[in-house]
């Protein structure tokens, strides 16, 4: 699945890049009265558009490079405050006109969202980093199916653009994919197609958190009225329900993977 980029985070960007492709010796590395960013300002913008999950070419190739230049400027300018650009000039310049490049190759295949104001900051670490958002680790007590992230991601997009019941949809679609895996681990039998209600009957018996299943039986019963939406309640599906929505989901699949490192602990 290509992802989406943010609309804001392109026209962040956009007019970054504009700025520094025009800089000169004399710059100021710090933010004036006359551009509030500054070159480190501009370079951090850039970064944050290239280390997108959405734009992995453009961070295999630019991501280290930006970093250690923005590294470089932010040594100089804590040196001295009214530090310049000056010898950085020019690799600043090969750097703006690689990203631009960059950006023209792997961005132009790429759609473009707009993040409700209201709701950027809620979502921005999903969008990023859905397996640290969660909570979750690769290799070690539990890896999370490929489908469960894809969707949990698809959720971020739907919540930030305001599409809540989508929102709600997918990520109890994650949450149950990590459910399957948590149920494979803790019985040691493959969850086949078993429904939720089935899976929760059999984990009732292997002595798991109470308070996980109880939180578990509440987002059952959340998905039971996904499949059917004629038993909807309109005033439960706005924004205020899929924000609870991913932060219950996200406690959920957090409770679960405490359990699983605690079963390994005790052997």
């Amino acid at each position: 699945m290509e992802l989406g980029v943010p609309l804001w985070e392109l026209i962040f960007a956009g007019y970054s890049l504009d700025v520094l492709r025009h800089a000169e010796e004399d710059w100021p590395i710090r933010a004036t009265a006359t551009d509030e960013l500054g070159v480190l300002g501009h370079c951090r913008n850039l970064l944050s558009l290239v280390s997108m999950d959405s734009l992995p070419l453009c961070y295999k190739r630019l991501g280290d490079r930006l970093a250690s230049l923005i590294e470089s400027l932010d040594d100089k300018a804590v040196e001295d405050e009214e530090a310049i650009l000056a010898d950085h000039t020019s690799q600043l310049l090969v750097l703006v006109s690689d990203v631009w490049m960059a950006l023209e190759r792997e961005a132009a295949n790429r759609t473009a969202f707009v993040t409700l104001p209201e709701n950027e900051v809620e979502v921005d670490d999903l969008l990023q980093d859905p397996v640290h958002w969660f909570g979750l680790t690769f290799g070690t007590v539990f890896s999370p199916p490929m489908s469960a992230l894809d969707d949990f991601r698809e959720a971020a997009q739907c919540f930030a653009v305001g599409f809540a019941p989508s929102a709600i949809i997918f990520v109890l679609r994650a949450t149950e994919d990590i459910l399957r895996e948590y149920y494979r681990i803790v019985t040691n039998l493959p969850p086949g197609r078993k429904q939720w209600r089935r899976l929760m009957d059999e984990l009732r018996q292997r002595h798991c958190p109470p308070s996980l299943i109880a939180l578990l039986d509440e987002l059952r019963e959340q998905r039971n009225e996904v499949m059917h939406p004629g038993r909807r309640e309109p005033d439960l599906w706005g924004d205020a329900a899929a924000k609870l929505a991913l932060l219950k989901c996200r406690e959920a699949v957090m409770r679960m993977i405490r359990d699983l490192k605690q079963r390994a602990r005790q052997g």
